[in-house]
């Protein structure tokens, strides 16, 4: 991660994932069906979940600016009051035109 700012390094991290699984071939068909089974676990889609566990892993592990989060959470108590005032307004002029 970068910051916006002046461009420096904020946090980076490198995770990798390995895929094992040992499954004993006797015959030729045991042979086939393990072929079949590693081409289907390369798929795009198992890459993609994996790249997607990976990136939740990265994220939990990024600190928490409590400043920000308070912040955050003073605006939205605004924006609420702000919300619910206006719906009281609303519901008052609807009120005196029905009266």
């Amino acid at each position: 991660m970068v910051s916006t700012r002046d461009g420096h390094e904020l946090f980076s991290c490198v995770d990798t994932r390995y895929s094992t699984n040992v499954t004993p071939a006797l015959d030729p068909f045991d042979i086939a069906i393990n072929s079949a089974l590693n081409v289907l676990e390369l798929r795009d889609i198992t890459l993609a979940r994996a790249e997607n566990e990976v990136g939740r892993e990265i994220v939990l592990r990024l600190p928490v600016a409590e400043r920000n989060v308070s912040d955050f959470k003073q605006k939205r108590r605004i924006e609420r009051d702000r919300f619910s005032f206006c719906e009281g307004k609303r519901a008052g002029i609807v009120r005196f035109a029905l009266e």
